[in-house]
């Protein structure tokens, strides 16, 4: 229902405590109308403190608010960068962007003779044999992928496959 661990964690805990939860407003629990709609279905039990009367008309409509600033929050946010942009700002971390691209092309190099060596086999294959002689991703997991693989080989330029 929802992707927050410490919400998933109090929710689990409300649920075997049969207590509610309690939230400052309930634009901080979500500002979502079907995710609060979801909860109020399943009869979770939640108290927002700036307003504890517990009417589910008055929680939609403020839900329904909130939903709304979200709307509009993001609007402001897009346009306020879109201004920036235009003015010239440069956006983001260029010496971490630049320092992860040189780490990547770095770690495809060390790769590159052995996807050469490989370039008769499926993405498939490669992947099992990179995972199983224990190459990391360029993630730093420890299964490849075919799709992983076949980035690789494509910025690579190899052919094949």
């Amino acid at each position: 229902m929802d992707r927050r661990p410490v919400f998933a964690e109090a929710l689990r805990k409300a649920k075997k405590l049969k207590a509610a939860i309690v939230v400052a407003k309930l634009d901080r629990l979500s500002r979502d109308v079907a995710f609060i709609a979801t909860l109020m279905a399943k009869k979770v039990e939640f108290v927002t403190a700036d307003d504890p009367t517990k009417s589910p008309f008055m929680l939609h409509i403020k839900a329904a608010v909130a939903e709304e600033e979200r709307r509009l929050i993001s609007e402001r946010t897009k346009a306020a960068l879109q201004a920036a942009k235009e003015r010239g700002v440069v956006l983001g971390n260029q010496k971490q962007a630049d320092a992860n691209k040189a780490a990547a092309a770095a770690r495809d190099a060390d790769l590159r003779p052995i996807l050469e060596a490989m370039r008769d086999q499926t993405y498939r294959e490669i992947a099992e044999a990179l995972t199983g002689h224990g190459i990391k991703t360029p993630r730093g997991g420890d299964v490849w992928n075919q799709v992983t693989v076949m980035r690789v080989v494509k910025r690579l330029g190899i052919a094949g496959n």
